[in-house]
């Protein structure tokens, strides 16, 4: 059985807890249940504005167009194009039914993403007469049909990409029957809203405003813009927190949430609508400055990167978004005091023009957002972000994984200690072993990880965890600590778990302090970009990064590499869809509480 479920069994011999449990686990039945016979119940959880203007919107719009279907009749489809698709390129030959086993995949196809990243990638070059008539050849092939990825998020991608796509090139005219099919799609998109009961509502519910906003403008549909901004001034509350982070638990989504308020930002300025103006513009300018928080310069290259911490989005690999700062609605936003050089590889924010920096690295500084479980610190050579994130128990909506106490790692911008991150949004082994306290650096006590990987159906009580985080400096060391009550679940043996990071100018030290009974099996994973070697018995060597001391209580060790089935580990995922070989180091031991130890990376020799 899976340790979680086992431990929740164990749990249930308690009669309070069972009766609690029982309770929960009814009430979210019944919620399961309500939401399968009547998917109209979500309705009810859209804001009485949102519901309003939605359906005066579906009043106003016709579900079909004739215009866009006979602008769609007289296009030709060019063969031989290369599209850039979610993690893959697909030499297209005019097929538009092809299908994929990874339906993200298949999704991206008609999101219509590859027109803007073949305005910025010379591999799939796009020319505005041939992006025009691949969108015409689309509408022609599903004229008197229903779209396919007809949920209002793919909708919303299709319109807000096409849209930019024409606005941005050639004489920035919107052909009439473009226009047309936009409208047709706003219909769509406000018919399929992506509100969802019992606070599972996400980012979505905000993208589909971003699509119709773009719709609406376009195809001049006042009340699409209406209903834009009202789902804009409810979801942006929600989903950035009071210090500027959108609240979802993934870095690379922070630059994909951004990168729709300043599009929509961009295009509520062209048309000058001052409300979606001011809102956007104060949302923006937090959200713009949180992306510098996650930039790392990595000098000897000459490029940036970001800790890739929870999901990779299929909509766009990291690269494409790493340039964001720098482009011209951003730099309006928020600019550093010395603005860096840009990367090479610009990426979305050539589409806007990018402003290319002084080539100086930003001022070295110590960042803490324990409200928004962010936290960074830059203590030369070393740069570590930690993630840990009070939680009330309640599901959610969110793209965070099991990565309390983890930490990602970089010295002198060189990654050393990374997260695994997760390939794709399957149901897979591989999938779930990437959201998993195991992918991450991080500790388990019998085979469970700080926070609770177990069914939605767990109890709240089950799921909760309470984290105190905090960083300070001590005389020439700086010091991160991470307590938090995430292993009290374990029956019979509640734990606490104090985690402290040291960082020195020669070393960074994990010392794990756990206070409890009994005897426990006690597992550190650690994830490194570089290989490691034995080099002494509780000593291992990083391949060009120095030795790594580990604890002599932990002395069943195993390295791993590349290792995609069964005993996952030694792997990697930086883009949506891609996996490569990284080295996974495994220590484990049986310990008796309470017990403290550490592993300590010392410079490089």
């Amino acid at each position: 059985m899976n340790p979680e479920l086992a431990n929740y069994c164990r749990c249930c011999r308690d009669p309070r807890f069972a009766f609690a449990a029982a309770g929960g686990f009814v009430v979210r039945c019944l919620r399961s249940g309500l939401s399968r016979l009547w998917p109209g119940s979500a309705r009810f959880s859209q804001p009485a504005a949102v519901k309003r203007l939605r359906r005066s919107l579906l009043r106003t719009v016709s579900p079909r167009h004739d215009q866009a279907e006979e602008g769609a009749a007289a296009a030709h489809p060019l063969p031989g194009v290369r599209l850039a698709l979610t993690g893959q390129d697909l030499d297209f030959e005019g097929d538009w039914s092809r299908s994929f086993p990874d339906e993200e995949v298949t999704s991206s196809l008609h999101r219509w993403g590859w027109l803007l990243r073949g305005l910025t990638e010379d591999r799939v070059r796009m020319s505005r007469e041939r992006g025009l008539a691949l969108m015409r050849s689309w509408l022609r092939h599903h004229a008197g049909r229903a779209y396919p990825q007809g949920d209002a998020y793919s909708i919303g991608e299709r319109v807000v990409n096409g849209s930019l796509f024409l606005l941005l090139t050639g004489d920035g005219e919107v052909p009439t029957d473009i226009c047309a099919a936009f409208g047709v799609m706003a219909r769509q998109i406000a018919a399929n809203l992506e509100y969802y009961a019992f606070g599972h509502t996400g980012n979505h519910a905000f993208n589909n405003s971003r699509g119709l906003l773009f719709a609406g403008v376009l195809a001049k549909l006042p009340a699409a813009v209406d209903l834009a901004l009202a789902i804009a001034r409810e979801r942006l509350p929600k989903l950035v927190t009071a210090d500027g982070f959108m609240r979802e638990g993934s870095s690379h989504y922070h630059f994909l949430f951004t990168r729709w308020v300043l599009e929509m930002l961009w295009l509520a300025e062209r048309v000058e609508h001052q409300e979606f103006v001011g809102l956007l513009r104060a949302y923006g300018t937090r959200l713009v400055a949180r992306c510098w928080f996650f930039l790392v310069p990595d000098e000897h290259r000459s490029c940036w990167q970001i800790p890739l911490i929870g999901d990779v989005s299929p909509d766009s690999p990291p690269a494409w978004l790493l340039g964001l700062p720098w482009s011209a609605p951003a730099v309006r936003l928020c600019e550093p005091n010395v603005l860096p050089l840009v990367p090479p590889e610009r990426g979305w924010s050539d589409l806007f023009g990018a402003t290319t920096g002084s080539g100086t690295a930003m001022l070295e500084r110590t960042e803490s957002f324990p409200r928004s479980g962010w936290i960074r610190v830059n203590h030369p050579p070393w740069t570590v972000f930690v993630r840990a994130e009070t939680r009330d128990g309640r599901t959610q909506s969110d793209h965070s994984h099991h990565d309390l106490g983890s930490f990602v790692l970089y010295r002198d911008g060189v990654l050393l200690f990374l997260d695994s991150g997760r390939v794709d949004y399957t149901r897979s082994p591989l999938s779930l072993y990437g959201m998993s306290a195991r992918a991450h650096n991080s500790l388990l006590i019998d085979g469970l990880g700080a926070s609770c990987d177990g069914p939605a159906w767990l109890s709240d009580r089950y799921r909760k965890v309470k984290v105190d985080v905090r960083a300070s400096r001590e005389m020439e060391d700086t010091l991160i600590t991470i307590e938090h009550d995430g292993f009290g679940r374990i029956a019979g043996h509640p734990i606490a778990h104090r985690r402290s990071l040291r960082l020195t100018r020669h070393n960074f030290r994990i010392e794990d302090h756990l206070d409890g009974n009994g005897t426990h099996r006690i597992q550190v994973r650690l994830h490194f970009a570089a290989e490691v070697q034995r080099h002494s018995t509780h000593a291992w060597m990083l391949v060009g990064g120095g030795t790594l001391s580990v604890p002599a209580c932990l002395p069943d060790a195993c390295v791993q590499s590349g290792q995609t089935s069964q005993m996952f580990g030694g792997l990697v995922s930086s883009e949506y869809g891609r996996v490569q070989a990284a080295t996974t180091l495994d220590l484990s031991g049986t310990v008796s509480l309470p017990a403290a130890f550490a592993c300590e990376l010392a410079g490089k020799g």
